[in-house]
């Protein structure tokens, strides 16, 4: 879920956000930065941001209702659910294709500007971080939860890469889940002959 200003403004500090169970980021083989249940969020600075941006983006991030009350509803911001930040530079959500194949980093900040801005964000969200400007491996596993009623006929739609199969055979128990667990009428399906 992309939190910005819009594309057409000054002062949009980028951030694309992804809800986790656990996500971690290395440099060389090395993990500099991870957390258990909570937030990803890979930020982008723009040429011309400033501390004022920085700071909005923080209190946008901060307030956040992304994760589930007692009613299943998205009612809690991250610390509501008790829950971490790992926030990790990312210069490539300011690419732009509009114009040939080959993507321009015009807009992003120059190293100079964005890692100071960087750090404000990831300071004022108390977060976990990566090392600005070295390449980064991020890995991620998403925070999600399905629910189906019984006789429920349901559709699993998306993009091509967007977990469709790995999903369907996690319930065919197929596969194995790296974390977290699947139940099937309130009971762990490993635990079903």
């Amino acid at each position: 879920m992309p939190a910005d200003r819009g594309s057409g403004e000054k002062g949009a500090v980028r951030a694309l956000v992804q809800r986790v169970s656990e996500a971690s980021v290395t440099v060389d083989g090395e993990e500099v930065g991870s957390i258990g249940r909570g937030l990803l969020v890979l930020l982008g600075v723009r040429r011309g941001d400033d501390a004022g941006a920085a700071e909005r983006m923080v209190r946008k991030l901060l307030a956040l209702r992304v994760f589930e009350d007692e009613q299943g509803r998205m009612n809690l911001s991250v610390a509501d659910a008790g829950g971490e930040v790992l926030c990790v530079s990312n210069f490539t959500l300011y690419g732009d294709v509009r114009k040939g194949n080959r993507p321009s980093f015009v807009e992003a900040a120059p190293p100079d500007e964005a890692e100071p801005l960087y750090e404000l964000v990831r300071d004022g969200l108390e977060a976990a971080g990566g090392s600005f400007g070295q390449r980064m491996a991020v890995t991620l596993v998403n925070d999600i939860s399905v629910e189906f009623r019984r006789r429920e006929l349901v559709a699993v739609v998306g993009p091509s890469g967007s977990g469709k199969s790995s999903f369907l055979r996690l319930l065919n128990r197929l596969d194995e889940p790296s974390s977290g667990t699947v139940y099937f009428e309130g009971v762990d399906y490993r635990q079903i002959p």
